[in-house]
């Protein structure tokens, strides 16, 4: 090129240095000695019978370059000898005048590591491949063999196959040996895949030496000489087993879950945040009668089947459970195409990820109707049976009342000692009938859910002080000793709950164990497990009872095997159940034959920062009565006239001066013409019931401005339903038959007094 020839004046340099033609054919103008040993050639001469592209050094994208342009990179020098030399390639288009274009170029080998840094830097590449479980390959084909190439593997390369590394060197044959032959032609077309596009990722499987056979996943890469032919292929390989057998065990179980999915007789469906659904199952088609594609085009189109009083409640319901509410259980009606109405129960709830963040909503639809109607059923059984029990207990209580007040009469009349022995036998035996009645009505309420907890705040220990004081005087009168212990160290002062029932279940529970008790003494104890819970134990020193009877103990009548000729109704135990349960704790029993029976009662009380504020403010002194006074003018009215004369006959052994009336009529002109100072009214009465006599008085003091007069509605039926009744009705009070003595005593000095009236 007009200068001294670069064999001589870079001979010096171990730098490659060369002059080379534009035309990426055209072998070399000229080269220094370093270029050629780098070449793996002797000479320059001989390099010079070779072009740059034959080393792998080609340059064709400078022919194109403006003059002065430089091109640096970094590439594998392929040398003669069959080495490779990874060097920087810096090449420069240059012009002299009377030469033409042309490009000079400079090689020079990549500085090595050092032994030490290269060890390290190894030693981390493969501790890295290694956690990853990741490999890498270089394959080198040689022309016109390429089965029997060059094929290089790391070491994690070598675990995943299988092979010991000091035992064995890989080929390209080698390789496709361990393919398994089913995916062997998958292979095979994507490595010419790759030849063409440069890069592939595929998945296939391999069989180890010990016939283990392995999912692999490989990344491939092809290097391509200047001219467009293939150098080699590099790339990764991971071992994709374990992978592979969780994706198949997922499809497997989604498999298995559309499989149940589809084969419910429920509706199943799935939507996401928006409440958009993605999935409902074919039991909505049969159920609802409408198309699942149009759910998915309208997420609320079921609605459109609802029950028009129950579709905008459900509507409301459904948006407050998108806006934000974990759960959705609403039971709604439907109607089906075909016209028949049925029960549903849906249930929803939201599912979040990790972050509390919704991911969908799942939710299940089923028919109810049967159980529904089997509630109804039921609840229309224990309907009739509270109606019939509460009939029953009227009629009987009418007589009863008779005996008892007439019974009570005597009692207070000269009588001989076995005449009043004789009455207190019936006295005794009418309250023990009584007593059964109350208790099948109890029993009966409770069984229907119609008893509710009237809950106030009291002093616990106190409380319970005093229900023990009680039942020493019940185990008393049975000649049985009772001893109680409470704790109130662990048991909280005051505490917020019904004390009526919270008193029965205790009261159900002693007598009972009174009853059956062999020696002394019953024993009953009070405290607080370490939850805090009241925990009230009763132990007698009964004859046990067996496990097989133990099932069935709390059932109402049932009595264990051993005591069928003990007297009383059976009910106690399970009247005291379901009060435990009412108030929201549970009864057990433990016991075995020989060795008595301890009953437990466990319930959470709700604790009371202290006495309600009217707890400590003593009661209003009461008046006191005047002696000269005389009792009230009472009106009363009853229709049957055994009952009538025995109330007539109770007054009037108290001093009252008595009016009667046998029906409503005749009960509302005594009023009008007497303004008696009490009225005691029968509810069931001929013509004009009892309620519409008090509604009639109430109406007539309304209009003419007189003072109220004092109402006490007197009757058999002694439900909740009833009570309400008389009070809406005006009356201002209840008496039950049988009468009570004490009640009807304090409900006469609460009355006006003498001549006086309410109307006075």
């Amino acid at each position: 090129m007009g200068e001294e020839p670069l064999r001589t004046r870079f001979a010096y340099l171990k730098t490659g240095i060369y002059q080379a033609a534009l035309e990426a054919d055209a072998p070399f103008l000229d080269a220094n000695p370093a270029l050629a040993a780098l070449c793996g050639l002797a000479s320059v001469d001989e390099l010079l019978a070779y072009a740059p592209r034959d080393f792998g050094l080609g340059h064709e994208e400078m022919a194109a370059a403006e003059p002065g342009a430089v091109q640096e990179r970094t590439r594998w020098l392929d040398a003669a000898d069959g080495h490779a030399q990874w060097v920087t390639q810096r090449v420069q288009r240059r012009e002299i005048p009377g030469y033409g274009p042309f490009l000079e170029g400079a090689i020079e080998p990549m500085a090595a590591p050092t032994a030490p840094e290269r060890g390290r830097e190894q030693a981390r590449l493969e501790e890295a491949q290694r956690l990853a479980r990741v490999g890498h390959w270089v394959s080198y084909p040689p022309e016109g063999n390429r089965a029997r190439g060059a094929l290089w593997w790391s070491r994690v390369t070598y675990e995943i196959f299988g092979r010991d590394p000091k035992r064995f060197t890989p080929c390209i044959a080698d390789f496709y040996e361990a393919i398994h032959p089913a995916d062997r032609p998958y292979v095979e077309r994507q490595r010419r895949h790759v030849e063409q596009a440069g890069t592939i990722e595929l998945e296939h499987r391999i069989v180890r030496p010990d016939g283990e056979i392995r999912w692999v996943q490989q990344h491939k890469y092809a290097e391509y000489h200047d001219d467009g032919t293939l150098w080699c292929l590099f790339g990764t390989v991971q071992d994709i087993t374990e992978r592979r057998r969780a994706e198949e065990a997922l499809r497997e179980s989604e498999a298995r879950f559309w499989l149940m999915a589809e084969s419910l007789e429920e509706v199943f469906w799935l939507c996401d945040g928006e409440a958009q659904v993605f999935y409902v199952n074919g039991a909505y088609e049969r159920l609802w009668g409408q198309s699942a594609k149009r759910l998915y085009a309208d997420p609320f189109s079921f609605l459109e089947a609802v029950h028009p009083e129950d579709r905008e409640p459900l509507r409301e319901r459904i948006t407050q459970y998108h806006q934000g509410s974990p759960e959705l259980e609403e039971t709604f009606r439907l109607l089906q195409p075909e016209g028949q109405v049925r029960w549903i129960r849906m249930r929803s709830r939201s599912v979040c990820d990790p972050q509390t963040q919704l991911v969908r909503r799942v939710g299940i639809a089923y028919d109810v109707t049967e159980y529904k109607e089997l509630q109804h059923s039921l609840e229309a059984a224990l309907n009739a049976k509270s109606k019939f029990l509460d009939s029953v207990s009227h009629d009987l209580r009418t007589p009863l009342n008779a005996v008892l007040g007439f019974t009570e009469l005597l009692a207070d009349s000269a009588l001989d000692p076995q005449q009043r022995h004789y009455v207190g036998l019936c006295r005794t035996a009418g309250k023990r009938l009584l007593g059964l009645i109350d208790t099948l009505l109890d029993l009966s309420k409770l069984q229907a859910g119609r008893v509710s907890l009237q809950a106030e705040t009291f002093e616990l220990p106190a409380f319970l002080a005093e229900q023990l004081e009680i039942l020493r005087h019940q185990a008393e009168q049975r000649s049985v000793e009772l001893t109680g212990r409470i704790d109130e160290q662990t048991l909280p002062r005051w505490v917020h709950t019904d004390a009526t029932r919270l008193a029965q279940v205790l009261f159900n529970l002693a007598t009972n164990a009174i009853k059956f008790t062999e020696a002394n003494p019953v024993r009953v104890e009070a405290d607080a497990d370490r939850a805090g819970r009241l925990r009230l134990r009763v132990h007698d020193h009964g004859p046990g009872i067996a496990a097989a009877d133990q099932a069935t103990i709390f059932e109402a009548f049932s009595r264990d095997a051993g005591h069928q000729d003990t007297d009383g109704s059976g009910l106690g135990l399970a009247i005291a159940r379901e009060l435990a349960r009412l108030l929201g704790g549970e009864l057990t029993v433990d016991s075995a034959p020989g060795q008595g029976a301890t009953f437990t009662f466990m319930v959470a009380l709700e604790t009371a920062p202290g006495p309600p504020p009217s707890a400590a403010e003593e009661p209003p002194a009461r008046a006191a009565e005047d002696p000269q006074k005389a009792p009230p003018r009472v009106l009363a009215v009853e229709d049957e006239p055994t009952n009538a004369l025995m109330l007539r006959a109770l007054l009037e052994q108290r001093g009252c001066t008595v009016l009667t009336a046998e029906d409503g009529a005749e009960a509302l002109a005594a009023w009008r013409r007497e303004r008696p100072g009490l009225v005691l009214l029968d509810l069931q009465l001929p013509g004009l019931s009892g309620e519409e006599v008090a509604e009639a008085i109430r109406r007539e003091e309304a209009q003419h401005g007189e003072p109220r007069t004092p109402i006490a509605a007197l009757t058999a039926h002694t439900t909740e339903e009833a009570r309400a009744r008389c009070y809406r009705a005006g009356c201002d009070t209840y008496l039950s038959k049988p009468v009570d003595r004490e009640a009807l005593e304090r409900l006469l000095q609460q009355a006006p007094r003498g001549s006086e009236s309410a109307h006075d």
